[in-house]
């Protein structure tokens, strides 16, 4: 309120009236901005029988208060101050009102202080949810501005929720007008009291028009910049399609728009139907959480387009007329939409939403309940607000400024503004240049001043700054003429370098031309031997293939580390410290991991082939059926059901090979007998372990499956067609994936046909309700069939659900009766519960297609393919309307459940059981596909290892290798325009990819996985060992690294420790933290049953050489003496001979690399780290604290672990004090404990996947 004036005579009255009411008094507090929120504001006011006072936050300590009492007129108080100062004076004035209920609408300008108000008055409180104004700064979850305008509050959203939270928490009501928000408003205030309520409104229709219309203001938020640039294009492309903006742009614009100005909005049912539009058009940028103007838009019976972000598309879903597209969609795809929808319009428009009286009923029921405060003197009352000081007035635009707003965007209420400021305007010409004259000079004056103020500061500052400047020319100076020196010594050693390196290169090229030579003698060796008649050539001739194909593996390596930038610094790194044994041994381990893959490769085929011979003997017929004992249980935990008629050979082929493959778990199998001719009782006799129940009469395979089903005891319910075969593990893959994979439903099987091709990679169905086997007839390796993932439906050859589950929805619906569909209804219906269909590549199921009911869709029970496809379109055909049609990208429906498409590109295969690199990357791409990503890991060397790729497919991540990639080129090239994202790990292989992913995948996020930053390991040891080569190298890489982060999206580093060094020498660099990941829980033995010291760590990483090197010369002597007799285990790969040697010492236990590690890890007392460079966050010490093994290490070996040295571990840096260090904490069994318990609890708050899904999360949405 202004002070300088007296409380109006209206305002006085309206305050009477409040004061003498017997009806509830309810203050609202809300922003000033209008739009919906002010709508729905008056609408609660419109509700018979209440009080009404309203306090508008405008922003700089400025608020309106707005007086609406039930029986009286409305009146408005002009701005009064408000802050922490007029507090108290706000809440003597606020208690003096009989106020009863508050109810908050919004915080925007509102400074913190709003929130101790609320709390002091004590009142029952109600709190609407507009937008994300609870949550986060970012009202519309977009970064477009500050939060709440104020600097009062907390800019990190944690501590903002953390303020707002007790707020929140005693809330009656938390109210949200749709679904949109309450994921997000629970993880944020799990306690709240939420309820969702549509927002009270009586719509009524608008008759047909033929324009496309978009409503309300139009901001770059609601698609501004969209409009604009669809305005121009169809001003090219389709001159006769006319923009409407019903509303004004809040910013002027020159594209061919035509603008009608702002309006009331109990007025805009009259005014859709006053413009005729032929489509509404919603182009919103950042979700909304309801819109009234979508529900006038809906009432109009008109086609809508729109984004489809937020409440908008939920809202959709069931509208007749809609159309979606992505926000992110361009300019001419929403135009080929908008002139596909012009023309259209529901048949019969309706009278959409009448929702007053009902949502009023609602909303007074409590208040009813609410107590009144005693009556108070208005005199009294208004003497009170007339202390409180006035505000800071806001700052008036130029009225030049407003005019031509108004002008250009049609917005009365700005003209209006400009007519009162004209008012005050002299009527002379002469008399208003006499004011801009004088008003001229005050400014000059007023602009002198901060001149001079200005020029003085200027003095001051230059004057410091060459004293700096002067200083540090004199250190610059100094520093050039010692870099003088050390570049003539640098020059020197690099000509020695390169004389080394040209010898080493000759070695090498003299070992590429042998191996030539012995392929080429080889060749004549065997053009001989082919011509030999003798049968004593044979024998030579298989050991000369075997020897040829080696000598190719070999040969492949050498060239790979001769042409590969990151292994040619490795070789030249190792050829300058003269580790020669080294070089041959990794050369020799990476040729026999070469060579081991491809025997792994042809494994798996010989399988197959194996696999492929035994499916085509069992179709061969049988003579007497040979006895046969399935091992099942009376109390199984699962229940595999076939529906059986008939063709009893092929029921016994299916049975022998459940008692060949059985699952782990305890389980029941029962054959559903539909009156066979030959009851399957006696067909069968000679199979024990099998429960038949026969029907009296044949009732269809729906029917039957039901029968047996309900028969079922199991947990688990695995219905089997008769016609199926069964491979090794295929039952356990089926019931493992409700326990691997959250929130699932049912799970389907990948089905084979007879000669090993693929019959179904799970299924799509089409618009038309048609559907799709995925992959039918292509070859069953392909990496696109062998990854979990969600899919429309699978077939009911195989399908897996629980129990409880298919009882619940009824089973097989007899409306499909005798069959087909039924399996298909299922799915969707299942779906329709919140639950999802997997399909589960490693349960392999040979499908004897057409055996049971042969493959004529014209005759018996075939034909009822057709009829009841019919009868499940007319089912489902609303959900069925955002299908493709027929045929149309099968590839991207069978990922239709996915978000978006993300591809991970690696130097190797990861190795889990190896590194903890491995285990982190493992772990990401598990949060990824978590996240509902379709994921797809490739290795830059295409390599493929058996073990990983399953368990990566296992949790859904698509791995592409060797000739099915063909390159990582290849794979970018023919992928680019469907990826949403793409991570590149270690900067050797993103500088080979970057400019590529820029070329191909425009739209994709790049995201730069330092893993950690390459450069800080090679400064560190360059200047541990004084390695003069060592440090320029280290130069080398930063570049290269800095590049990559400068050129690339986002980021990813380890460590609180390299994100802040970043944010000094790459400062508009984005950086997130995605440090190491461990999910598992594993054994974790007391102190009491633990003995001996350990190291882990693969010595394909140089620090690690180093730290076992000095640990044994300045560390082991010193512990021989303080702990005798104990051992120190060391284990890791890729084990170079000098760590080898150290066997020979008495107390080393030297292992190299071990398959299982548990053992080791839950046996030893105190696990080491002592590393003297590095960079990163080391896993070997997440790994130990994992398994609450107390760890002594190096302050490098626990940088950017948050770990405190005496509660989460120990540390020390010289060979002396790190004995002492691991004595003390393998002798003392309380301190042991301590360690213990803060190394887990330090893994579990840094090192989680809790812990490192939100970075990721920001990552992929932002």
């Amino acid at each position: 309120m202004d002070t300088t004036t007296d409380i109006p005579a209206q305002a006085a009255q309206a305050l009477d009236s409040i004061l003498r009411s017997e009806a509830a008094t309810v203050l609202f507090v809300t922003h000033g901005w209008g739009g919906g929120v002010e709508q729905h504001v008056q609408q609660l006011i419109a509700l018979a029988g209440l009080n009404v006072v309203v306090l508008h936050g405008l922003g700089e300590g400025r608020v309106d208060v707005a007086l609406y009492p039930a029986n009286a007129t409305p009146a408005l108080i002009h701005t009064a101050g408000f802050g922490a100062k007029t507090l108290n004076a706000w809440h003597l004035w606020l208690t003096a009102l009989p106020i009863c209920r508050v109810h908050l609408h919004h915080l925007h300008g509102w400074s913190v202080d709003i929130l101790a108000l609320i709390q002091r008055l004590g009142c029952p409180l109600d709190i609407t949810v507009h937008d994300a104004y609870l949550t986060s700064r970012f009202y519309h979850q977009a970064e477009t501005g500050p939060y709440c305008n104020d600097p009062s509050w907390p800019q990190n959203d944690a501590e903002r929720q953390a303020i707002i939270r007790p707020l929140v928490d005693a809330a009656e009501r938390v109210i949200l007008p749709s679904a949109f928000l309450e994921s997000s408003l629970k993880d944020a205030y799990p306690q709240a009291h939420t309820v969702i309520q549509a927002h009270p409104e009586r719509v009524t229709c608008a008759p047909r028009t033929y324009k496309v219309v978009v409503l309300g203001a139009l901001s770059a938020e609601k698609g501004l910049e969209l409009v604009e640039q669809l305005a121009l294009l169809a001003q090219k492309q389709a001159p006769w399609l006319h923009i409407v903006l019903l509303g004004y742009p809040t910013e002027p614009t020159q594209a061919p728009v035509i603008i009608r100005g702002n309006y009331q909005a109990e007025k805009l049912s009259e005014l859709l139907a006053l413009e005729k539009a032929d489509t509404i058009w919603f182009p919103a940028q950042v979700p909304e959480t309801y819109s009234f103007t979508l529900s006038q838009a809906m009432a109009s019976g008109a086609p809508i387009v729109s984004a489809n972000i937020g409440a908008l598309g939920e809202r959709l879903r069931y509208y007749p007329a809609h159309h979606l597209l992505p926000p992110t969609a361009p300019a001419d795809e929403w135009l080929a939409v908008l002139k596909q929808s012009v023309g259209y319009r529901s048949e019969e428009p309706e009278d959409f939403i009448d929702t007053v009286d009902a949502y009023g009923k609602w909303y007074l029921k409590p208040i009813q309940n609410d107590q009144v405060t005693p009556l108070t003197d208005v005199l009294a009352l208004i003497e009170l607000l007339q202390t409180f000081p006035a505000p800071a007035p806001a700052p008036d635009k130029p009225i030049k400024s407003l005019l031509h707003f108004g002008l250009q965007t049609h917005h009365f209420g700005v003209l209006q503004e400009v007519a009162r400021r004209l008012q005050v305007v002299p009527d002379s010409e002469e008399e208003v240049a006499g004011m801009q004259q004088f008003r001229a000079s005050l400014a000059e004056l007023d602009r002198l001043k901060v001149d001079l103020l200005d020029a003085q500061e200027d003095y001051k500052a230059l004057d410091h700054r060459f004293q700096v400047e002067k200083n540090a020319a004199d250190e610059s100076l100094a520093l050039y003429r010692d870099n003088l020196e050390q570049a003539k010594d640098s020059i020197e050693h690099f000509q020695e370098q390169g004389r080394q390196a040209q010898g080493y290169i000759d070695h090498l090229e003299a070992q590429l031309s042998r191996a030539r030579a012995d392929i080429q003698n080889a060749i004549g060796e065997r053009d001989a031997l082919l011509n030999s008649f003798s049968w004593k050539v044979t024998r030579p001739l298989r050991v000369l293939k075997r020897g040829l194909k080696k000598a190719l593996i070999v040969l492949k390596v050498v060239l790979r580390h001769l042409f590969r930038p990151a292994s040619y610094q490795r070789l030249f790194s190792m050829l300058r410290r003269g580790q020669w044994r080294d070089i041959a041994g990794m050369l020799g381990y990476q040729a026999r991991e070469q060579l081991t893959q491809q025997q792994g490769l042809g494994q798996l085929n010989q399988e197959a082939e194996e696999r492929v011979q035994a499916v085509q003997k069992a179709l061969e017929p049988l003579g007497e059926l040979p006895s046969l004992t399935l091992a099942t249980s009376q109390q199984p935990v699962v229940s595999v059901v076939i529906p059986v008629y008939g063709q009893h050979q092929t029921t016994y082929q299916c049975l022998k090979s459940i008692a060949e493959n059985p699952p782990t778990q305890t389980f029941e199998v029962i054959l559903a007998d539909d009156c066979s001719p030959e009851p399957a009782a006696k067909a069968l006799a000679m199979v024990e372990g099998v429960r038949i129940v026969r029907a009296e009469q044949n009732q269809g395979f729906v029917g039957n499956s039901n029968m047996g089903a309900q028969a079922a005891r199991g947990e688990y319910l695995v219905l089997l067609n008769n016609d199926t075969l069964l491979t090794t593990g295929a039952l356990d893959a089926l019931v493992n994936t409700f326990d691997q994979h959250g929130n699932v439903g049912m799970v389907g099987a990948k089905l084979l046909n007879a000669d090993g091709s693929l019959q179904e990679a799970g299924g799509i169905i089409w618009r038309d309700g048609s559907g799709w086997n995925w992959g039918r007839n292509q070859r069953a390796d392909d990496p696109r069939f062998n990854y979990v993932r969600e899919v429309d439906y699978c077939s009911g050859a195989v399908l897996a659900l629980k129990r409880n589950l298919f009882t619940q929805l009824g089973g097989f619906d007899e409306y499909y009766k005798p069959a087909y569909y039924e399996d298909t209804d299922l799915a969707f219906k299942i779906r329709q519960q919140g639950l999802r269909v997997l399909y589960q590549p490693a349960a392999e199921v040979f499908h004897l297609e057409g055996v049971s009911h042969g493959t004529d869709e014209s005759s018996g029970v075939k034909a009822y393919q057709v009829s009841n496809g019919k009868k499940f379109y007319q089912r489902w055909q609303s959900v069925l309307d955002t299908h493709n049609d027929n045929a149309v990208d099968p590839e991207n429906q069978s990922r239709r459940y996915c978000k978006g498409n993300v591809l991970v590109i690696e130097a190797c295969m990861i190795t889990p059981d190896q590194d903890s690199g491995s285990i982190r990357m493992l772990n990401l791409l598990q949060i990824l596909c978590g996240e509902g990503y379709h994921v797809t890991f490739i290795a830059d060397n295409l390599e493929y290892r058996e073990k990983v790729v399953r368990q990566l497919n296992a949790l859904g991540v698509e791995v592409l290798f060797g000739d099915w990639a063909g390159s990582v080129r290849r794979v970018l090239r023919q992928r680019g325009a469907d990826l949403d994202a793409v991570f590149i790990s270690r900067h050797y292989i993103a500088s080979q990819y970057a400019s590529l992913v820029r070329t191909v995948a425009p739209q994709a996020k790049l995201i730069f996985d330092t893993v950690d930053l390459h450069f800080v390991r090679e400064e560190r040891e360059g200047t541990l060992n004084q390695d003069k080569a060592l440090l320029a190298q280290a130069t080398q890489t930063k570049r290269k690294e800095l590049g990559l982060i400068r050129d690339s999206d986002i980021t990813l580093v380890v460590s609180e420790f390299e994100k802040q060094l970043l944010a000094e020498i790459a400062p508009d660099a984005r950086v997130e933290i995605v440090s190491n990941i461990h999910s598992i829980k594993p054994p974790r033995p007391d102190y009491t049953e633990r003995e001996g010291i350990l190291f882990v760590g693969g010595f394909r990483h140089p620090p690690n050489i180093d730290a076992m090197q000095w640990y044994s010369t300045e560390v082991l002597p010193h512990l021989e003496t303080l702990l005798p007799g104990v051992q120190t285990t060391i284990i890791g790969s890729h084990m170079p001979d000098s760590i080898k040697a150290l066997e020979a010492h008495p107390s080393l236990r030297v292992l190299g690399f071990v398959e299982d590690i548990e053992p080791e890890l839950t046996r030893a007392r105190v696990s080491i780290a002592p590393l003297r460079y590095g960079a990163g966050v080391k896993g070997k010490v997440n790994e130990a604290m994992n398994y609450a093994i107390p760890v002594v290490a190096t302050t490098c070996a626990v940088e950017g672990m948050h770990a405190e040295d005496g509660k989460d571990c120990l540390i020390a840096e010289n060979g002396e004090e790190f004995a002492l260090a691991i004595a003390k904490v393998y002798k003392n069994a309380t301190l042991w404990r301590v360690i213990s318990a803060g190394g887990v609890a330090n893994l579990e708050a840094h090192f989680s996947p809790e812990a490192a899904r939100p970075a990721i999360q920001r990552i992929l949405s932002d």
